[in-house]
Formats: structure tokens, C-alpha cells, sequence
């Protein structure tokens, strides 16, 4: 009796693994991979700014993501901004979930993180306009490349882009968000998250 169980659960483990890669494999042919040359051409697109951000400048947006894990929440935005920008076809609130956390493993697999995170510099947007990408909001906003950007200026930035029309209306939260990036990137907590998209 518990040969044959072990051999019928051997059986239906090797049937849920193949089932599983064949569904990656499909998901990756039909989902993923005719949308790569696209992928590369937006980042080849990109300014020069954005594609070599330094180290410091790329140390400093981290840290001010999130403590535990920025790679996620930027692999997360990236995910979501090329399926909207590339039009990747979805039926449901739902299916769009799985979609996104399917292209997270996706872009892992196949997009270095350097192209990653310039993809998240690139598309961050700071007021109504079509304009878009850190470099854009560092002109407009402080007059100088991501290059010369200090800790400060960076916090501004991040907190602006999370929701520019409420932080243009609202300085105090502009300000109040800078500084609980500031704090974060220090180290430091005064037992508030850091700021969210307002709602």
C-alpha cells in the first residue's frame, strides 16, 4: 500500500511539474517573448542619462523604494508600465494580476536588472504632460542631469512621482514625503511607512 501511494504520488507530482513548464513555456511564446524587441527598443531609445545612472544615484533610489526589497517594486512598476505601453492583451482584473507577476519572472529571466532600472527611471513622470523620465524631472525641477542629483533632491523626486497632481497641490505633503525618504534612506524610522500614492 505505501509503495503504490508513493508511486502514484511520484506520478502526480512529475504530471504537476511538466503541466507547469509547459504553461511557462506557453505564457513566455505567446505573452512574453514577441514583446522583447519592443522592450529594446525603449530602452535603446532611452537618454544616455538614464541608461547610466551612477552608482550613488542608483544606491540612493533604492534604499528609498523600499527597505526589504526594491528590486521587487521596481520589477513591479516596470511590469506594469510595459503592459500598458505595449498593450499586452489581458480579459480581467484578475488575469491582469497573474499577468504582471508572470512578467516579473519574465523580465528577470531576460532582462538584465541595469535595463530594469533605467526602464523604472524612464518611466517616471512628473506633471500632465507626455514628458516622462527622470532626467526629464530633474531639468525641469532642479536644472541639472540625475548625475548631480544629491539625497535631497532625489527624495523630492520619488515623492513628486508617486502622484504629481497631489503633490502639486499639496507642498506640506510634498515635504512631509521627502523627508520620510530621507529618513529611510538613513536608516532612521519615526514609525510612519513611507509616503504611498495618495488616493
Amino acid at each position: 500500500m505505501t509503495k503504490r501511494f508513493f508511486r502514484w504520488f511520484g506520478i502526480a507530482a512529475l504530471i504537476t511539474v511538466v503541466s507547469i513548464f509547459i504553461f511557462f513555456e506557453y505564457f513566455e511564446l505567446k505573452y512574453f517573448r514577441p514583446y522583447l524587441p519592443q522592450i529594446e527598443g525603449l530602452y535603446t531609445a532611452m537618454p544616455e542619462q538614464e541608461k547610466h545612472l551612477p552608482e550613488f544615484q542608483r544606491m540612493v533610489i533604492s534604499k528609498m523604494l523600499d527597505k526589504d526589497n526594491a528590486q521587487f517594486r521596481i520589477d513591479s512598476v516596470v511590469g506594469r508600465h510595459l503592459i500598458s505601453e505595449l498593450s499586452v492583451p489581458h480579459r480581467s482584473a484578475m488575469s491582469w494580476h497573474l499577468l504582471n507577476l508572470l512578467w516579473i519572472l519574465e523580465l528577470r529571466l531576460h532582462v538584465s536588472a541595469d535595463v530594469r532600472f533605467a526602464l523604472y527611471c524612464h518611466e517616471m513622470r512628473f506633471d500632465d504632460s507626455n514628458n516622462k523620465g527622470l532626467l526629464y524631472g530633474s531639468l525641469s525641477k532642479f536644472q541639472k542631469p540625475p548625475s548631480q542629483l544629491n539625497v535631497s533632491e532625489l527624495a523630492t523626486l520619488l515623492t513628486i512621482q508617486r502622484a504629481p497632481a497631489y503633490y502639486r497641490r499639496h507642498p506640506d505633503a510634498l515635504e512631509e514625503g521627502r523627508v520620510r525618504l530621507i529618513e529611510q534612506y538613513n536608516g532612521k524610522s519615526n514609525g510612519l511607512p513611507a509616503p504611498s500614492r495618495p488616493d
